[in-house]
């Protein structure tokens, strides 16, 4: 019996064109995608997309599997994700970093958090009037599991450091006493420490994607510690102004087109993890004359996979 997913059913709609795509590009086409729509867990529960450990094993099967196919080295990278653990984030973008030269990551819709992140990976990152990345200050779980910005926790302990500096203790209104003994050292330290590691992620993958050491610098600090909010729309101006290597979608008009159908796709499958797709032109298969190919496409999510045979 073959059992095939419906997302794969449509996106046979666009296979030719995404192959198309590869050829003319002479490039691996990838998208890692988190679903709008979760997997049903429990009569109660509904498990959405999150960067974690079994994306990362996703992630690593899609680029061996490749590496066997391909000597290709240049990625058309489709990306749409929420964020997630830090370390997770930090090891898929690491580990598509150095397994492609060229990187050109496409951000329709969102790439936050850890997501941004990954994007940050691309030697060209393509946004719209609708993309998105965000800042990269780590979120802690704190005060009754209530997630809360390391950035705020931070800037919140030296708001309160600054007023005490000024006002003695007995003077103090009675909401800042309060607040004071509310903030344990460690938890502060924690929060310094983890920016400071997310710092040097941020830096390393820059680095690794020929940002000058200037640059790398000041863009690093800027994601980690220079927005108010976790939540501040990073878009196509505000990137660039930053100094991202960002190029409009206008400059893509068919990659752009084809890239966000395909997104639009994959989006409507229900599923608990990143969706983790490639396709590669036979005329990129290594070894092998590109007539006795088939089109080349993988499968690497956990949740579906396209095609099981029992």
């Amino acid at each position: 019996m073959e059992v095939t997913s419906v997302s794969l059913e449509e996106e046979e709609k666009y296979e030719d064109e995404l192959l198309e795509i590869s050829k003319i590009n002479k490039s691996v086409i990838m998208a890692l995608v988190a679903s709008y729509v979760g997997q049903k867990i429990s009569p109660t529960k509904i498990q959405n997309a999150q960067v974690n450990v079994m994306d990362e094993f996703s992630v690593e099967s899609a680029i061996e599997n490749i590496k066997k196919k391909t000597d290709c080295r240049k990625l058309m990278l489709l990306l749409n994700s929420p964020g997630g653990s830090i370390a997770s984030s930090y090891k898929i973008a690491r580990a598509l970093r150095i397994s492609f030269e060229d990187i050109t990551v496409y951000i329709p819709h969102v790439a936050a958090s850890g997501g941004t992140l990954i994007a940050l990976i691309g030697n060209v990152i393509v946004m719209g009037m609708m993309s998105q990345l965000s800042p990269l200050d780590p979120i802690l779980d704190e005060i009754g599991g209530r997630p809360v910005s390391a950035k705020l926790i931070v800037d919140a302990n030296s708001t309160l450091t600054s007023f005490f500096e000024t006002t003695p203790l007995e003077d103090a209104p009675y909401t800042a006493k309060i607040l004071a003994d509310k903030y344990d050292p460690v938890q502060i330290q924690e929060a310094e420490a983890i920016m400071d590691l997310m710092e040097r992620y941020v830096c390393e993958v820059l680095e690794k994607s020929n940002y000058t050491d200037s640059d790398v610098q000041r863009i690093a600090h800027q994601l980690v510690r220079g927005f108010s909010i976790h939540e501040e729309v990073i878009n196509e101006l505000a990137g660039k102004k930053l100094g991202l290597k960002i190029k409009s979608s206008e400059e893509f008009p068919r990659e752009w087109a084809i890239l966000r159908k395909w997104l639009g796709t994959l989006l409507m499958e229900s599923s608990g993890t990143h969706l983790v797709r490639y396709y590669i032109h036979p005329t990129l298969i290594k070894n092998i004359s590109a007539e006795s190919q088939p089109p080349t496409a993988g499968v690497e999510d956990l949740h579906a996979m396209s095609k099981i045979m029992s």
